[in-house]
């Protein structure tokens, strides 16, 4: 069984909307079973289908970011 793993960074913003300060604080890994091989196109569709769960300053308004760092997949 191969796995989709995504990594990612999260900061946090010690300053104000308008002036943000950006902190990192970690961030997360997601892993995505699979019974298959996937190619780049599947990778960019599954990572594409994860990217509006992770926060921006927008939507946090302006109290948190999490971004992707990295996709691979592994057995």
């Amino acid at each position: 069984m191969k796995k989709l793993v995504i990594t990612t960074q999260y900061l946090e913003n010690y300053g104000s909307r308008s002036n943000p300060y950006m902190k990192f604080k970690g961030g997360n890994t997601y892993v995505y079973k699979t019974s298959n091989e996937l190619d780049q196109n599947q990778i960019a569709t599954i990572v594409a289908q994860f990217k509006p769960s992770l926060m921006d300053l927008e939507s946090s308004n302006g109290g948190c970011e999490e971004y992707i760092l990295s996709t691979k997949v592994v057995p």
